[in-house]
């Protein structure tokens, strides 16, 4: 699939309105091809973002017309959340399609989960209680929680502690699943296929959601 010049990019759809896409491949060939590029992490995410801007204007010259907000991040949950808080801040408008977030560094890491209510990560939606009795309203609060505090409190098993434990700290280490197109263009295929792939059933559930049903 060519995603607006993002070459071999990998999109896996996460709802019905969400995917998340891989730019891996194309970040690291325009940093390799940069006279000063290091490789290093703020390299990649200025790549990342001329990707996004460009994915963008494509959806922008289709005949889509939705308007669309963009996290761009290190891994898929810092991802997310910073598409979340681009919404809720009223980020930068991105080719006039939408607003974008991107999250470079630690710093960046830190300030978007002191931002973020506990409840908006990945397995607590259903704990929203649990969380609130004992004092944990924004992910940062939830670093300062033991693994066994976090079974004890949440309910929850010690995988889904320690689950919980990495993604309040902004540690994710899932993949984009690639779904196959029917097209090889962003322009055509998600202007007339993506809805129908969107309505797919999920290839892998979330591993805390059986866990945190309280």
């Amino acid at each position: 699939m060519s995603v607006a010049g993002a070459g071999s990019a990998c999109l896996e759809r996460a709802s019905i309105d969400e995917c998340y896409v891989d730019v891996s491949a194309a970040v690291d060939a325009q940093v390799a091809a940069l006279e000063d590029g290091q490789g290093l992490e703020a390299d990649r995410i200025v790549a990342a973002t001329a990707i996004a801007h460009r994915i963008l204007a494509a959806l922008t010259a289709s005949r889509l017309q939705l308007r669309m907000s963009v996290g761009i991040a290190p891994n898929k949950l810092l991802a997310k959340l910073a598409s979340t808080r681009a919404k809720l801040i009223a980020a930068p408008e991105c080719s006039g399609h939408g607003r974008l977030l991107a999250v470079s560094d630690e710093e960046d890491v830190a300030a978007l989960l002191s931002a973020t209510r506990a409840s908006k990560l990945p397995g607590l939606g259903s704990k929203t209680t649990q969380l609130r009795q004992a004092g944990w309203d924004m992910v940062i609060d939830l670093q300062a929680a033991s693994l066994q505090s976090l079974q004890e409190v949440l309910g929850i098993t010690a995988a889904a502690a320690s689950l919980i434990w990495q993604r309040c700290r902004g540690i994710d280490h899932s993949l984009v699943r690639e779904v196959t197109p029917q097209s090889t263009t962003v322009t055509s295929w998600l202007a007339s296929d993506l809805f129908s792939r969107l309505a797919l059933k999920r290839d892998e559930q979330d591993p805390l959601r059986a866990p945190l049903r309280g």
